[in-house]
């Protein structure tokens, strides 16, 4: 009998496997000719678990597919967009775009790609190569790693010497439009500059740190200085950092979250009763401060977002509902309301 019961439950946790997907992007990707200059993107794949599909889609920087044929080392053609490829265990994949641009025009071609896995072990790399067209010769190899969506991230700036720092972020399609809020700040961590961007579900947002941090009065500073960027999103971006010097470009991950605002501190401890308790500590805050926004997260998704107001300068604890039942919080991030309605940057509470 127990066989029996056994078999439906197996079953159902063999499927649920098997329907498992994993999505991942690579955040800045080209191909193309363009001042006797060759752009190509190599894609590389290698699938740790059991077999899987792997789907491929390339999207241009305002969201619009892009139009991309890829070809291996032994002349197959993927492509175009999207593709989907099968990998067994422990197999690996490589492609190359052509470098031709786009197929109607001639230009070069720049944006993102979205993977689509429906295994939990395919990982990868997007390289991205600069050569010669006519020689051939390569000028530089970056490879630019796989990213997993972040709402809130942080990343070093260098723009001293020939170097230059920048920053290529992606809001997914088929999501909402997001709000970012960007600080640069010196390398103690004290802000020098703050600006909000939009960046539209399905838009792809490349820029040098200097071209975002744009205020005429800081050009000076902002273009010789080594710093800390902070990206604080209202909706889940990817995003890789980017680094120039002369000709050579080196690409690598942001580092996730963001540090706390000066003089706080908080946590956060799941009840079981299923509400969450938190503590803020603002006894070091100068500013006066009103109230404050929670926001209540199951991996990615948001499971609700709760306002407290705040009556002293002390340590606050608050206990929150939570909205979708059957969810568990793994996250918590807070954003503080001064007098005045001006928002600090968001932050997260530590898990206790």
């Amino acid at each position: 009998m127990r066989i029996i019961f056994l078999a439906p439950l197996l079953f159902s946790l063999l499927t649920a496997s098997s329907l498992a997907q994993t999505v991942f992007f690579f955040a800045q990707v080209g191909d193309g000719t363009v001042a006797n200059i060759k752009f190509q993107t190599t894609l590389i794949f290698v699938n740790t678990s059991a077999d899987s599909q792997v789907t491929v889609e390339f999207f241009k920087s305002d969201g619009q597919p892009m139009q991309l044929i890829l070809s291996t080392s032994e002349g197959q053609m993927f492509g175009p967009d999207p593709f989907t490829i099968s990998l067994g265990q422990g197999q690996a994949f490589s492609a190359q775009t052509p470098g031709t641009g786009d197929p109607q025009t001639g230009d070069l071609q720049v944006g993102y790609a979205r993977v689509t896995s429906t295994g939990s072990g395919v990982g990868g790399t997007a390289v991205f190569t600069r050569s010669d067209p006519d020689t051939g010769t390569i000028v530089y190899d970056a490879g630019v790693p796989a990213a997993q969506t972040l709402n809130n991230f942080s990343l070093f700036t260098d723009s001293l010497q020939n170097k230059d720092t920048g920053l290529a972020m992606v809001n997914p399609p088929g999501g909402l439009d997001a709000n970012l809020t960007l600080q640069l700040r010196d390398k103690s961590f004290s802000q020098i500059a703050t600006t909000d961007l939009p960046l539209a579900s399905g838009q792809h947002l490349p820029k040098f740190i200097r071209e975002i941090f744009d205020d005429p009065l800081l050009a000076a500073q902002v273009q010789e200085m080594e710093g800390v960027v902070t990206v604080q999103s209202d909706e889940p971006l990817a995003a890789v950092t980017l680094r120039q010097n002369e000709d050579a470009l080196t690409a690598f991950p942001v580092v996730p979250g963001t540090a706390l605002p000066a003089g706080t501190s908080g946590s956060f401890t799941l009840l079981s009763t299923g509400e969450v308790s938190t503590s803020l500590d603002l006894s070091f805050k100068n500013q006066t401060v009103i109230g404050v926004i929670y926001r209540l997260y199951g991996g990615q998704v948001l499971l609700g977002e709760v306002t407290r107001g705040i009556l002293s300068l002390d340590r606050i604890n608050h206990v929150l509902p939570v909205d979708r039942a059957g969810h568990r919080v793994s996250r918590v991030e807070a954003q503080l309301i001064y007098a005045g309605g001006h928002l600090s940057s968001s932050f997260e509470l530590l898990p206790n």
